[in-house]
């Protein structure tokens, strides 16, 4: 039975290694007391002492205006005791992480905290935001070049009409041209 039991913990352990997502569970209070994985890298937080008093919800100030709406709809999952996937919140050293996690009840069904999940998501959010600000100059670029297109239509337009008119006039004898580009007879 021991022999099974140090298997099956080998083998857990050996997931969380090659896993590339750490793993936290809290309090009822929402504050860390385990973690397991890359957790003290992605999340930049220390498990040497067994607690941590660090929140689920410790941002950095460069970050807390991004996140400002995210963190508001987790804070009320996590008051409504929910379960939740994949919200992003700011991680150690400007990083982003996609958390999940799941309500805890004891045997009594009394709320012990959340475990979850964290990943490093920083270079496809990033990558994303790139994209995004990508596109919305390209469109704008695209709006610009239209807006010329149109311009210029309407001017070699107004020539084509002229030209008409030149020819028109040609029938009926002398024509001159003014500077201004308009007809006299």
């Amino acid at each position: 039975k021991n022999l099974k039991l140090n298997y099956v913990t080998g083998q857990l352990g050996d997931f969380i290694y090659l896993s590339s997502e750490a793993l936290w569970e809290t309090d009822k209070d929402h504050v860390f007391v385990y973690g397991a994985g890359d957790i003290e890298n992605t999340i930049g937080l220390c498990f040497k002492d067994g607690l941590s008093d660090q929140h689920i919800l410790t941002k950095t100030k460069t970050q807390k205006t991004e996140f400002k709406d995210a963190n508001r709809r987790l804070w009320s999952t996590l008051t409504a005791r929910r379960p939740f996937k994949d919200f992003l919140i700011p991680g150690q050293n400007d990083r982003i992480l996609s958390i999940s996690g799941s309500p805890l009840c004891d045997h009594e069904d009394r709320f012990c905290g959340y475990r979850g999940t964290a990943r490093d998501v920083t270079d496809a959010y990033r990558t994303k935001r790139m994209a995004d600000k990508a596109r919305t100059e390209l469109e704008a670029v695209n709006h610009d070049l239209k807006s010329r297109v149109a311009e210029r239509t309407v001017n070699l337009q107004r020539h084509t009409d002229l030209l008409d008119e030149v020819m028109m006039s040609m029938n009926e004898g002398l024509v001159l041209i003014s500077k201004d580009g308009e007809i006299e007879l």
